[in-house]
């Protein structure tokens, strides 16, 4: 799934996802209305067929939410967090919400989706950026399972053109500090422009 890249090109990389996490902190505080920070603790290009570390116990149920872009950029991004962080996470969000927000049925799904979609579209945000072009991501799609599942239904399907970058990210607000990972599977040849791009 990926190749070779040089310890300079994952710092580059790194930092382009930091920066992204970061783009995401105030679109986090319009939604909250509350101060957010986001960064990524961690970033690595994984090789296929390497198990995935870091994505909880076998009894760990997680949620995951999948977005993707066949632009010209084609990608696709999945946020997997411990479902233990779902009632945190929709607290700290709606803490200042309307009394309607917060008895609405389906409001934790809501969140989450959101929340994904803002991590999400700050990290490819960055990368579009980087190469002067749009991308544009789809409706965000939930799934709930055990952590290294989801992530295995997420790559089915990926091949040998495509990178798999895995990203530890950090929540924090008011009251929470939520983790999660970040599955970023993107086509090798954009990758490597995107690398070579000028900042």
């Amino acid at each position: 799934m990926s190749g070779s890249f040089s310890p300079e090109q994952l710092e580059r990389l790194s930092g382009m996802i930091e920066t992204g996490a970061n783009l995401s902190s105030g679109r986090l505080a319009q939604l909250s209305q509350t101060r957010w920070r986001v960064v990524s603790s961690s970033v690595r290009v994984l090789d296929g067929g390497v198990a995935l570390p870091g994505l909880g116990t076998p009894d760990q149920p997680h949620i995951g939410v999948v977005l993707s872009s066949q632009s010209l950029l084609p990608l696709g991004v999945l946020l997997l967090m411990p479902a233990w962080s779902l009632e945190p996470l929709v607290e700290a969000v709606t803490r200042l919400a309307s009394k309607r927000l917060r008895a609405h049925p389906a409001r934790g799904e809501t969140i989450i989706k959101e929340t994904a979609n803002i991590l999400g579209q700050g990290v490819v945000q960055e990368l579009a950026n980087r190469l002067g072009i749009s991308i544009v991501l789809s409706v965000p799609e939930l799934s709930r399972g055990r952590g290294d599942e989801l992530a295995a239904g997420f790559l089915r399907g990926k091949g040998a053109d495509q990178t798999v970058v895995l990203a530890h990210v950090e929540m924090l607000s008011e009251g929470l500090l939520a983790s999660c990972s970040l599955l970023l599977a993107i086509d090798t040849a954009g990758l490597r422009r995107l690398l070579a791009a000028r900042p």
